[in-house]
Parts: structure tokens; C-alpha cells; sequence
């Protein structure tokens, strides 16, 4: 089976429904000669009238039930980027989705809607592919040109793995943050005047040099 892949808490921000939407318009098409899994690996909220119970009556109504699988939590996710074979980010609103990173780091291919955060800037024009925000038709197009076409995704693949451990390495990230707070913290401490002595207050220590 061709796997598509998404990740995240089961809300709205998140855009399970989005993700549902994909899948009932991909399956609905009937022309893919292969059999088509959407899989979610993540939690959230599954009781009366969450946005994960009106995403299942969606899917239960279109009789696509069978095609879509919301698993939960799973501790070691690597096994289930290694054995996708797509990856959806159909979140409304991401900063800058670690996600993507794992997907990447996994040789996975990326689609993400734009105008949704800083999935696009973090793909670019070679690591992954971009369609307009909420375009369903327009991501399976790209699922399907994917399946259909290896070697494009191949070439999206390597460039995904090689960038992802060229600029987006975790320890580079945690040295900037590291650095940022350091430069705000001693600038800070120079603006700002210290507490009065008769105040029990004890005031931020500048960090040794």
C-alpha cells in the first residue's frame, strides 16, 4: 500500500479535518492504481463532539473508514516515517513544525499547504512541495504525481535529508537559542535598573564570563 503520513495532536490547528478532507477526495477519484492508507500518528481529545469525532463521522459517512487509521501515541515514531511513503502537514497554523523535520530526516516527501506557518520556508522549492492553503484537489495531485513519478520523489527525498542535516541540525538550534538568551538577559540587565536594597527582591545574576 502507498502510506500517507501526518502527525500531531488531534485538533483543528492541526487540520485532521483537512487531512480527512484529502483523503475522502483522493479515494473518491477511484484512478490510483494502487492501494492509498492514510495514517495519523498522534493524540488528542476523542469523547462527544471534538474535532476528531466530526472528522470519523466524515469519514464513517463517506465510506472511506477503511482508509483511514488515527493510531494514537506511539513512543518510537521512526518506524512510521521509515515506512511511508508521503507526508501531509495540513496544519492551519505551525510555527515551524518539528514534524517536518522528522520527515525529512525519514527521506519522507513533504506537502504542506502555504500560508500556514514556516513549513513552506523550511521545504523551499527543492525539499518538498507546497499547494494553496485548504486546496484538496491540488494535494492529490501532488500525491498522486509522487506515486506515479519515483523519480521525482527520490530527487525530493535526497534533498530533504541532505538540507534537513545541513541547516536544521538540533544542536546549531539549541547554540542560537542559547546565544539569544544570553545577549537578552546581559542587555537587559544593563537597561534595567536593579531593586532598592530595603526591597526583598533578589535580582537576575549576570552570568560569569
Amino acid at each position: 500500500a502507498y502510506i500517507v503520513l501526518g502527525c500531531g495532536t488531534l485538533d483543528l490547528r492541526k487540520g485532521i479535518d483537512h487531512y480527512c478532507g484529502v483523503a475522502r477526495t483522493l479515494l473518491r477519484r477511484g484512478n490510483t492504481p494502487f492501494p492509498v492508507h492514510f495514517v495519523w500518528l498522534g493524540e488528542g481529545d476523542r469523547w462527544a463532539h471534538t474535532p476528531y469525532h466530526y472528522a470519523m463521522l466524515d469519514v464513517q459517512k463517506s465510506g472511506i473508514f477503511h482508509h483511514v487509521h488515527f493510531i494514537g501515541e506511539r513512543e518510537d515514531v521512526q518506524p512510521w516515517f521509515a515506512g511511508s511513503d508521503v507526508f501531509l502537514l495540513t496544519s492551519r497554523v505551525d510555527p515551524f513544525p518539528c514534524v517536518i523535520h522528522e520527515a525529512m530526516a525519514a527521506r519522507l516527501p513533504v506537502i504542506a499547504f502555504d500560508c500556514s506557518g514556516g513549513a513552506v520556508e523550511c521545504i523551499g522549492n527543492d525539499a518538498g512541495l507546497t499547494v494553496p492553503y485548504a486546496d484538496y484537489d491540488a494535494m492529490c495531485d501532488r500525491i498522486q504525481l509522487l506515486a506515479n513519478h519515483p523519480s521525482i520523489a527520490e530527487n525530493i527525498r535526497d534533498t530533504a535529508y541532505q538540507k534537513v542535516h545541513k541547516q536544521f541540525r538540533f544542536e546549531d538550534y539549541a547554540n542560537q537559542m542559547i546565544q539569544v538568551a544570553e545577549q537578552t538577559t546581559r542587555r537587559r540587565l544593563a537597561t534595567t535598573s536593579l531593586p532598592s536594597p530595603d526591597r526583598d527582591v533578589i535580582p537576575f545574576p549576570a552570568r560569569a564570563a
